[in-house]
Formats: C-alpha cells, sequence, structure tokens
C-alpha cells in the first residue's frame, strides 16, 4: 500500500495565504496601529505631536537591533513557535497598552514591547514557511508575492478598520480591536493553517510511515 501524505498538494498555497494575512495583521500591529492613533493619542494624552514620534523611533530602533538575534532564536525554536509566541505577545502587550498608557514612558515601554515580539513575527520568519513549502519546486515568487501583499495591504485595512473605532470611541478602544483581532484571528490562523513543513515532514516519519520504516498509520490519512 502506497504511503498516504499527510497534506494534499494544495496545502502550500493554504500556507502561502496564511503567511499573507498574518504578515498583514502582524505588520499592522507594529508598523500602523500606533501610526493611525497618533493624533488621537497625543490629544489624549496631552502630548505634542514630536513627542509622539519619540515611541515610534524607539520602537522601530528596537525592531532593528532585535532582527539579528531574532533570527537565531528562530532557528533554535522553529518559525511556528516563534510566529506563536510572537502574536501571543502582541495580544498581551496591546491590551495592556490600551488600559494602562497614561503618558510618553508608558507609550515608549509599549511600542518597544511591541517590537520585542514582532522581530520573531514578521517577515522574515514568514519567508521560512514558504521557503519550506515551495523550495523544492515551483511558485516561489508567486508565493513570495502574497506574503509582501499583505504588508501592502496593511496601509488601506488598518485606517479603515481602527480609524472610524478611535474617532468614536477613543484609540484606547481601538487598541483594543488590535488585541481583539490578534487573538480571535491571528492565534487560530496561525494554530490551524500555518504549517511548518520541516514539522510535518518529521509527524509523517513517526505516523505516516509504511511499514518498512517501522512508521504508524497517520491518524488524519485518508483510509484508502
Amino acid at each position: 500500500v502506497p504511503h498516504q501524505q499527510r497534506h494534499p498538494p494544495h496545502t502550500k498555497w493554504v500556507v502561502a495565504a496564511a503567511a499573507m494575512a498574518m504578515n498583514c495583521i502582524q505588520a499592522g500591529t507594529f508598523f500602523m496601529t500606533l501610526t493611525t492613533l497618533l493624533p488621537v493619542m497625543a490629544a489624549d494624552l496631552g502630548l505634542s505631536v514630536g513627542q509622539t514620534m519619540l515611541p515610534l523611533a524607539a520602537g522601530k530602533l528596537a525592531y532593528v537591533a532585535l532582527l539579528v538575534p531574532g533570527g537565531v532564536l528562530v532557528d533554535a525554536a522553529g518559525p511556528r513557535a516563534g510566529v506563536h509566541g510572537g502574536i501571543a505577545g502582541l495580544v498581551a502587550v496591546s491590551a495592556v497598552h490600551a488600559v494602562a498608557a497614561r503618558g510618553l514612558w508608558a507609550t515608549g515601554v509599549a511600542h518597544v514591547a511591541l517590537a520585542t515580539f514582532s522581530f520573531v513575527s514578521g517577515v522574515p520568519v514568514y519567508s521560512l514557511f514558504i521557503a519550506g513549502w515551495f523550495g523544492r519546486g515551483g511558485g516561489i515568487g508567486l508565493a513570495m508575492g502574497f506574503v509582501l501583499a499583505g504588508y501592502s495591504l496593511v496601509g488601506t485595512a488598518v485606517p479603515a478598520l481602527i480609524g472610524p473605532v478611535a474617532g468614536r470611541w477613543g484609540w484606547r478602544a481601538a487598541m483594543g480591536v488590535v488585541s481583539a483581532v490578534l487573538s480571535c484571528v491571528g492565534l487560530p490562523l496561525t494554530y490551524v493553517f500555518l504549517l511548518d513543513k520541516e514539522e510535518e515532514e518529521e509527524e509523517e516519519m513517526v505516523w505516516g510511515g509504511d511499514a518498512e520504516r517501522g512508521g504508524m498509520p497517520s491518524p488524519v490519512a485518508p483510509a484508502f
């Protein structure tokens, strides 16, 4: 009986679409949320426009500084663990920021914290998913186009989502919406659809191997 693969051929495109969506959500949280909410936050916290730019600058510098050690961490833990941990951290930081931020320093600390969790859940990590699923065949250029399209979509999607909320209920409510999207959409999307090819192949060796390899029948493989 031929060995049955755990995932159909279109799985890699599902992973690419999930990476696009997650790139949009993650980049929207770190790169666009604070920028979109800047005018409302400045008025509410009594800050000048110049002062409100300082947390943005601190967060971006932290993000750049953490990219290299973040790559080492993702190599050690795997891209799937990186995205899970990063998105969970973004959920927590954005929720606390919405409730507790009261001034310039708190906003700066929050943005640096967002950078800390974003560097393990950004474009470099999604590139690893794409390389794993598409590196042995065609379509890697198109798949990376999907991922980068998610980043480009941020500039339209985030202001359209949180701008009206901030205008009506304030920036804290808008930040709460971001946290809700991360937890209710981002985390499930990552867990269900953003699969790591290397992890999947290791599981196939255990659960889907044929009799010669001593493997066990896969509990999710078709029974035919």
